[in-house]
């Protein structure tokens, strides 16, 4: 049974688009895997490996949608992915997608439950087991939403107006370029208005993205209330502890949990150095 539950309520978390970040700046929309112009280029194939990888054995997307609405994430790369400059190779039977740019390569792999993995340069295997997961979810297509897919049939309410309500899905999705997914509303407990696009649909899975740091988070309080972390220590990366001068040293868990790390992010602009200190 795939989790088409989850599918709505990422849907209901944000009226999602496919593109996400900063996605109409100049920079952004511009930047290329060229390594001179900020990270090095196997940190920038890594993304669009991993995403392909997702797209086609955990979320069985149509590859050419995927790759234009979750993998290619700038007008530069759509440029470089239709000139060949970056190229796609997948490994039908060890299911492994290898993105590829002037000599540089980035691969993940698939490995059943646990979904998609970058793979090291020097093995093709992972350090953990896989394990498959079994599902304790009472079947979707049964259960009434939110934890299933049953929608009541029942009519709108007197307050709720279907004609506004369809005006708004059709001018969130009137411009193609946005890329936009998804358009779920719900008033009072129930789903008064539900439509898709970009080649989305209610049960395909996308990517969480951010919603990611809220599981990090529900983890990370875990581990504390469990005695095996505690919030105001400093963060446990050997990396940063290894030198006197290191700065990284004094950044602690809360820190990283607010993203206040003062570390620099930059999908596009920032060197190596930039990026890690």
């Amino acid at each position: 049974m795939k989790p088409h539950m989850l599918v709505r309520l990422m849907a209901l978390v944000v009226v999602s688009t496919f593109a996400c970040g900063d996605a109409g700046s100049d920079d952004s929309q511009n930047a290329s895997l060229d390594s001179s112009a900020g990270p090095p280029t196997y940190l920038t194939l890594t993304g669009p490996a991993k995403r392909f990888c997702s797209a086609i054995w955990v979320s069985e997307r149509v590859r050419e949608e995927a790759l234009y609405n979750s993998v290619l994430w700038t007008d530069q790369q759509v440029t470089d992915y239709e000139s060949g400059r970056l190229a796609f190779n997948v490994d039908e039977e060890r299911r492994v997608v290898t993105a590829s740019y002037e000599g540089v390569q980035a691969r993940a792999r698939h490995f059943g439950d646990q979904g998609c993995v970058l793979l090291t340069d020097h093995s093709d295997g992972v350090f953990f087991t896989p394990r498959a997961v079994i599902s304790v979810l009472p079947d979707a297509a049964s259960t009434a939403w939110p934890m299933g897919d049953v929608l009541t049939d029942e009519p709108l309410p007197d307050d709720v107006n279907a004609e506004l309500l369809a005006e708004a899905a059709r001018v969130f999705f009137a411009n193609p370029n946005d890329k936009r997914a998804a358009f779920l509303v719900v008033h009072r407990g129930r789903i008064v208005s539900e439509d898709y696009g970009s080649g989305a649909h209610r049960d395909m899975q996308l990517e969480s993205w951010s919603m990611g740091k809220s599981l990090t988070a529900t983890l990370i309080g875990r581990l504390i209330q469990l005695g095996s972390l505690d919030l105001w220590q400093p963060a446990p990366v050997p990396a940063w502890q290894n030198s006197d001068d290191d700065p990284r040293a004094d950044i602690r868990i809360v820190d990283l949990l607010r993203m206040s790390s003062g570390l620099r992010f930059s999908n596009s602009g920032a060197s190596p150095e930039q990026m890690s200190r």
